[in-house]
């Protein structure tokens, strides 16, 4: 399933018409680039920032905001690492989350490609594990610890069927 059904499987059409075209432009309509260039700068001083996607589009505007934050050439690691544990110290939750640590929260997600070769992998997400259970990405149907097929969404009932969206 690519990441525009995703959008359309599990957003309503009329919060996606407000966002009309969700891929970028020009280079030069964005100033990221250059705020990029200078937090990698940052952080390969030692320099700590954290990550938030702003709410635009949930889900995948943290992707976004990810490849955004690299887009100024700070390694793949440097920027899962600013996107996880330097986030969660940022926001004065790294003894809960931010890492995979005995006595943490462990909400994750399981990809299929390594976002260290390509951050871009970071969004080959089969499935997602929250407060314990286990959910396929694609349809967010509970796989353990029982399954559960994911309730009709109110906007299936109005949308255009599934193979049409």
């Amino acid at each position: 399933m690519d990441q525009e059904t995703r959008l359309k499987t599990f957003t309503p059409h009329d919060e996606l018409d407000k966002w009309k075209d969700t891929r970028f432009y020009r280079d030069d309509q964005y100033v990221h680039f250059l705020h990029a260039e200078q937090l990698k700068k940052w952080v390969e001083a030692g320099g700590r920032a954290g990550l938030g996607s702003h709410g635009e589009v949930q889900g995948l505007g943290t992707h976004w905001e990810l490849w955004m934050m690299a887009s100024g050439g700070m390694t793949n690691h440097d920027a899962l690492r600013t996107a996880t544990i330097h986030s969660a110290d940022a926001i004065g939750l790294s003894g809960d989350i931010g890492s995979l640590e005995v006595g943490k929260l462990a909400d994750l997600q399981v990809g299929d490609e390594n976002p260290l070769e390509d951050l871009r992998h970071t969004t080959s997400i089969s499935h997602v594990m929250k407060n314990g259970r286990l959910y396929e990405a694609a349809t967010l149907m509970e796989v353990w610890p029982r399954d559960r097929v994911l309730p009709t969404q109110w906007w299936w009932r109005v949308e255009p069927e599934q193979g049409d969206r």
